[in-house]
Order: structure tokens, then C-alpha cells, then sequence
């Protein structure tokens, strides 16, 4: 729908019809639509190397989509808050993919490479939670947020964060006592 709005509205009626925004819209909705397909596969029960790949794809998305977004919240076509959730969730979304990951290498053995995503997952977590902070208390009217979506965003992420740590404590713990497996450095 909006890839027909951005080919066939060459002289937008107005801003919310430019190709700029059309596109950071079409980001948006890529990304969302990655995410949900996710959680659908997560409840799904698939295997966490396939769960990692969606994972990372909706992270690649919610990249791009912050990069747009951005790009246009000094020009007034999206508000400040949108940017910050889309960030949040680029960050989380990365998070997840490198939690799964981890669990796709706890699954094939290599416990030192599963440790090092997990610390990886943590510290991607502990970012998306510092944009998930900067969320105003009240938002614009305009933004077509309510003020619970930015405390509803912070529960999704930390209890993933509390999932990792837990995790990551454990394998440690694991991997100290019976696999004795070295942890590489982040590269």
C-alpha cells in the first residue's frame, strides 16, 4: 500500500504523503511486521537458530527505520518519541537475536561462544533499556502513543534482560565447573 502511495503520488498533497515519509512509514511497518512474526515463531516453539535469524532481521529493520525516522524528526514529519521507541527496539531486537543465538550454540556445544553472545544480549539489553527511559512521562496527542506504551516497552525488555542475566550467570557457573571452554573477546 504505501510502495503504491510512493510511486503513484509524485506531487504529495501533503507531508504525510512525501516519498520521505511513504518510506520511513514503509521502515516502520517492515519492522513491525518482522517483530510479530517473531513472537508467533517464539510461541511456535522453533528452533533458536531460526528464532536468531528473525530476530536479527527485525533488528536490521528497526535499524533502518531509526536512521529514517530520525532523519525527519527535526523536520517535524514524525515526533521525537517515535524515535526513541523505534531505537529501543532496535536495540532489543538485536538483543534477541544474539540471546537465541546463544541458545542455537549451547545446542551444538560451543558453551565459550554462547557466553560471549549472552554478554553481548546483556549489554544490547542495557541499551535498549536506556532509550526505553528517555520515554516522556506524557507524549505529544499527535503521536498516536499513549503514555503506558513507554512503561509496557520497558516491562517486554527488562524481563528479557532478566532472562540473559540469569542465563548468561549460569552458563558461566557451567562452563567454569564441567566445560572449561574459553570465552572470545567481543569483536
Amino acid at each position: 500500500m504505501f510502495t503504491y502511495i510512493n510511486e503513484n503520488f509524485l506531487h504529495a498533497p501533503s507531508t504525510d504523503l512525501s516519498r520521505a515519509t511513504v518510506k520511513a512509514l514503509i521502515n516502520v511497518m517492515l519492522a513491525q511486521a518482522q517483530e510479530i512474526f517473531l513472537e508467533k515463531q517464539t510461541a511456535d516453539g522453533k528452533k533458536s537458530g531460526q528464532l536468531a535469524k528473525l530476530a536479527s532481521q527485525a533488528a536490521w529493520l528497526y535499524t533502518q527505520a531509526a536512521e529514517t525516522v530520525q532523519e525527519y524528526v527535526g523536520k517535524g514529519f514524525f515526533e521525537k518519541v517515535w524515535s526513541l521507541v523505534i531505537q529501543a527496539k532496535a536495540s532489543h531486537m538485536a538483543s534477541v537475536a544474539s540471546f537465541h543465538q546463544a541458545n542455537a550454540d549451547v545446542d551444538s556445544g560451543s558453551y565459550g561462544i554462547a557466553i560471549a553472545r549472552l554478554q553481548l544480549a546483556a549489554k544490547l539489553s542495557a541499551a535498549a533499556v536506556t532509550w526505553a527511559k528517555s520515554f516522556p512521562s506524557s507524549v505529544p496527542a499527535n503521536s498516536n502513543l499513549v503514555s503506558e506504551d513507554g512503561a509496557s516497552l520497558m516491562e517486554e525488555i527488562k524481563r528479557h534482560q532478566a532472562i540473559v542475566e540469569e542465563q548468561v550467570t549460569t552458563l558461566i557457573r557451567d562452563n567454569d565447573f564441567i566445560y572449561h571452554q574459553g570465552v572470545p573477546n567481543e569483536a
